[in-house]
């Protein structure tokens, strides 16, 4: 028996043993049980895409599933340090960025999600997520660079990317850093 499937059947057992214990203990019935375990803290914020591989062109679906706990808060922060002029890409945006696969690193490339397809406005909305909210954005595959109050569009290029997005978290007072799954963006979608 291989080491992972040990720690894995080991696993299984100290679940079965715990809940057990539990339903015993406390005379709960197992719906009541189940309930009590969706109660234990945790952060976990996800984010997905509906895919792995589109083609040039075509819709994104991003889904954003905050954890069952506590409200996120997230934030859009420029990591790269190679951009020098951070409002490149505006004011008007929230909720993380897509990130490029370049030269052996992940780069920003657009934010997820604007407030309006110009760089003038400042967004006035509240990112929060409530617990267990979910929240689908599309993203076009559009990048839009701000050149101060002009906006310059283009077609995301063939890659690989992902999504982050930085979570704020009440429960330990500080951010952490969370990304999707890795996806691709191939030749030109049939027209």
């Amino acid at each position: 028996m291989s080491k992972k499937t040990f720690y894995i059947i080991l696993i299984a057992i100290i679940t079965f043993t715990t809940v057990q214990l539990l339903i015993y203990t406390h005379k709960k019935s197992l719906s009541s049980v189940i309930k009590e375990l969706d109660k234990i803290p945790t952060s976990q914020f996800t984010i997905n895409t509906d895919g792995i591989e589109y083609k040039e062109g075509s819709k994104i679906e991003i889904i954003f599933a905050n954890s069952p706990v506590e409200t996120a808060k997230p934030e859009a922060i420029v990591k790269n340090s190679e951009i020098i002029n951070k409002n490149i890409f505006g004011k008007n945006y929230g909720l993380g960025f897509v990130e490029r696969f370049i030269n052996d690193k992940w780069v920003e490339v657009t934010p997820v999600w604007r407030c309006a397809d110009d760089c003038k406005s400042e967004c006035q909305y509240d990112f929060s997520f409530k617990p267990k909210e979910r929240r689908t954005i599309t993203w076009n595959q559009k990048i839009i660079t701000c050149i101060g109050n002009k906006s310059k569009i283009k077609q995301a290029e063939p890659g690989l990317y992902r999504i982050r997005t930085e979570i704020w978290s009440d429960l330990n007072k500080t951010y952490q850093e969370f990304y999707s799954n890795n996806f691709s963006i191939t030749g030109a979608a049939l027209r």
